[in-house]
C-alpha cells in the first residue's frame, strides 16, 4: 500500500485513476478547486468501489495556484498524479491568464511541493499538443515538460496524452471530445460537424491505457517524456462512420472551417503498454452512454 496524490481528482482521467487505486487498496489524497471536474464523478467512484475501499479516500478542494494548498496535499505522498489543468485550447487563447495561472504556476507549485514533502516521484499530464505548438495551452504543456527536464532532486515523467475517450467524459459544450460529443448527438440522430476537412486524422486512446500508462510510470523507471496513444490513425471521416454505423445512426455530416489551433494530422509512436481497440471501446462506450441517458431519465422523473 502507497500514498498517492491525484490533482484534479473530479475530472474525466482523475477520477478514473482514483477508481483504479482505489480497487488496488492504495491510500489516495484527491485535489480539484471544480471548475470543470464534476462532484457527480467521485460519487460514482464511490458506489462503483463501495464503502470500505471509499475510506482510503481524502477529497481536498483547493487551487493548484496556490503553492501552500500543493505543500499540504503533498505531505507523506509518495507518488503524484498530477492531472489538473486548463484544457480547453480555445479558452487558453481567450483566457490566456488562467492558462498561465494553473498549467505554469500550478505545476511549478506541485513540483517544487513534492520536493520538499519527499515524493518518489511525479506523473504528469503533458499533451502531444506539444508537437505542434500551435496554442497557449501547448505552450503551457511545453513548458511543463522543460521545467520537469531540469529537475535533479525528484523524478518526473510527462505523459504526453493524445485523444482520450471513454465514460464520464463531458458530452456538452462546442469543445467537448470529439468521440463523446458525436456519440450523444449520433444517439439522438442530431448532425454532425467536422471541423475541417474529414481527412483530419487523431490517435484515440482508451482512458483505461491512460490509467495503466500513469500508474507504470510511477511505479517503474522509465524515460522523462512518453507518448501514450494507440499509434494508429484515425481519420475524422472513419469515425464518423465507425460510430453511426455502431449507433445505427440517421445523422448527416457537414464541414466547417478549421477552428484557430487545430491540428491537422496527429498520431503517436508508442510500445510499452497494449491499447484498447478502437470500435471495441466505441461499442462498450455507446452503451454506457445509453445507460447513463436511461439512469438521468428515470432520475428526473422521480
Amino acid at each position: 500500500m502507497s500514498n498517492w496524490l491525484i490533482t484534479g481528482v473530479a475530472g474525466f482521467v482523475g477520477s478514473h485513476l482514483l477508481e483504479t487505486l482505489l480497487n488496488q487498496n492504495q491510500n489516495v489524497v484527491g485535489l480539484d478547486n471544480l471548475s470543470s471536474g464534476n462532484i457527480d464523478n467521485l460519487e460514482t467512484v464511490r458506489k462503483l468501489v463501495g464503502e470500505t475501499k471509499w475510506k482510503l479516500f481524502t477529497f481536498v478542494e483547493g487551487n493548484i495556484d496556490d503553492l501552500l494548498t500543493c505543500q499540504t496535499v503533498t505531505k507523506e505522498i509518495d507518488y503524484v498524479l498530477h492531472q489538473a489543468a486548463l484544457v480547453s485550447v480555445s479558452e487558453s487563447f481567450s483566457n490566456i491568464e488562467l492558462c498561465v495561472e494553473s498549467n505554469i504556476k500550478g505545476f511549478i507549485n506541485v513540483i517544487e511541493a513534492s520536493k520538499k514533502a519527499g515524493v518518489k516521484k511525479v506523473v504528469y499530464a503533458s499533451s502531444c499538443a506539444v508537437e505542434q505548438l500551435k496554442s497557449p495551452y501547448a505552450i503551457s504543456k511545453s513548458t511543463n515538460e522543460m521545467y520537469a527536464n531540469i529537475q535533479t532532486e525528484i523524478e518526473c515523467t510527462g505523459l504526453r496524452y493524445f485523444n482520450i475517450y471513454g465514460p464520464r467524459q463531458d458530452m456538452l459544450g462546442d469543445y467537448s471530445a470529439v468521440i463523446a460529443k458525436w456519440i450523444k448527438n449520433m444517439l439522438t440522430n442530431q448532425p454532425i460537424i467536422i471541423y475541417g476537412t474529414g481527412e483530419t486524422t487523431r490517435d484515440f486512446i482508451h482512458v483505461e491505457d491512460i490509467v495503466r500508462a500513469n500508474i507504470y510510470a510511477a511505479t517503474n523507471k522509465t524515460n522523462k517524456i512518453i507518448n501514450v496513444g494507440s499509434g494508429i490513425s484515425t481519420s475524422l471521416d472513419h469515425l464518423f462512420n465507425l460510430i453511426k454505423q455502431e449507433t445505427n445512426s440517421s445523422s448527416t455530416l457537414t464541414y466547417a472551417d478549421f477552428r484557430q489551433g487545430d491540428i491537422l494530422h496527429s498520431c503517436s509512436t508508442i510500445s510499452f503498454i497494449k491499447c484498447v481497440e478502437l470500435r471495441k471501446g466505441i461499442a462498450e462506450l455507446i452503451k454506457w452512454y445509453e445507460n447513463e441517458t436511461k439512469n438521468t431519465s428515470n432520475r428526473t422523473t422521480q
